[in-house]
């Protein structure tokens, strides 16, 4: 499936509301876990499923997303529910940021990298001088 390719996901965790018309017509919500997020779409994670095809909308602390149930399917916990955001509804950082967030493309940068490959050098040095001294002979 293209929905995912080429797009920046973010892993997050945070409860949101889903609003859809279930397949006879009534209006259905729940509470689900959005998982994952990106510019044109999000993964939930819900205890019940929503019929794929179905318009959903996604309701976050200040922001709202409407869009397209483009696969759902069963997990050991539930349900994962991955959704297409409708054309013209985007995600940006700086429009909502999920309370417990981590973009995976920061660790690829090169101030990331740095900051890693610095840490271990710290660790080896603390290993170093904490090695017990030799006996002498």
């Amino acid at each position: 499936m293209a929905l995912r390719q080429n797009s920046n996901r973010c892993l997050c965790s945070e409860l949101v509301e889903v609003g859809w018309v279930d397949a006879f017509g009534r209006r259905r919500k729940q509470v689900a876990n959005l998982g994952e997020i990106w510019q044109k779409g999000a993964v939930l994670e819900s205890e019940s499923p929503i019929r794929t095809g179905s318009e959903v909308q996604i309701r976050c602390r200040g922001a709202a997303f409407t869009g397209k149930v483009m696969r759902c399917s069963s997990d050991f916990v539930g349900y994962l529910i991955e959704v297409e955001f409708a054309p013209g509804v985007e995600w940006r950082r700086e429009l909502y940021e999920p309370e417990h967030f981590f973009d995976p493309a920061r660790l690829n940068s090169p101030a990331a990298r740095h900051k890693l490959a610095s840490k271990n050098y710290e660790m080896i040095d603390d290993c170093i001088r904490n090695l017990p001294s030799s006996p002498r002979s």
